[in-house]
């Protein structure tokens, strides 16, 4: 809820005024960004539940074989000077679930990013502020060059109540602003890394111009299955028993 704007008959001043419109204007961007990432991550689990619904095994089988093959070829070259064979390259259906789900996990440089968004000292709302920010990022910075994700993450997983809060009213209201705004931008970035992540782009490449998600796996575990087969006949003319000379 806002503050109180007045006190008997007595109007805030222009500058309060503004710092409250801003204010509101940026808990409604919040509001906003919020529902979609919230809609975002629900549509981008359930493709994910489908995507292993429909592709999970065949990924599997197709990991599997890949790993035989290799392993099968390597072994031949090092054994005598074999004619190269060339293994079908894995199609987009071929990635396994599993690494679909690592890569939404956010990498180092993605955490640095989004702390430094969160405590950059440009977003103080006056001096105390700006010296508990400035510690923040001294903080981060350290974790960032010994590489280390899990302080980091401890680090942003600070609530903001936490934060110290300006004593002035109008530096208060400001201090919340820049606050919202951070938020606003931690949000995005987190949504950007998910939709550049494997999963991500293959729930953006699904729903493009307005095609059926399941139509669109069901293709992709049509070609999987194609080529589990080309691997299983690529795998048994390497295994079969050589003609005598």
């Amino acid at each position: 809820m806002e503050p109180a704007l007045r006190t008997g008959n007595t109007e805030p001043p222009d500058d309060l005024r503004e710092a409250l419109r801003r204010l509101a204007a940026a808990r409604e961007s919040l509001a906003r960004v919020e529902a979609d990432f919230a809609a975002y991550c629900r549509q981008l689990a359930a493709f994910a539940s489908d995507y292993r619904l429909h592709l999970g095994d065949a990924c599997e089988e197709l990991d599997r074989l890949s790993a035989q093959l290799e392993a099968l070829l390597t072994q031949r070259l090092s054994q005598r000077k074999a004619r190269r064979r060339t293994i079908p390259r894995r199609t987009p259906a071929a990635r396994t679930f599993a690494s679909t789900v690592t890569a939404l996990a956010l990498s180092l440089r993605d955490l640095y990013r989004i702390a430094a968004r969160r405590f950059h000292p440009d977003l103080a709302c006056g001096a105390a502020d700006r010296d508990w920010r400035a510690a923040m990022m001294r903080r981060v910075n350290a974790a960032f060059a010994q590489g280390d994700s899990a302080t980091l993450q401890t680090l942003l997983d600070q609530p903001a109540a936490t934060h110290p809060i300006p004593s002035s009213r109008l530096a208060a209201i400001e201090f919340e602003i820049a606050q919202t705004l951070a938020r606003i931008a931690d949000v995005n970035a987190t949504r950007e890394q998910m939709e550049a992540s494997d999963i991500g782009q293959l729930h953006a490449q699904a729903t493009a111009e307005g095609q059926d998600p399941i139509a669109f796996l069901r293709r992709l575990a049509a070609a999987a299955r194609t080529e589990i087969l080309e691997k299983r006949a690529l795998l048994a003319e390497l295994t079969s028993p050589e003609p005598s000379p």
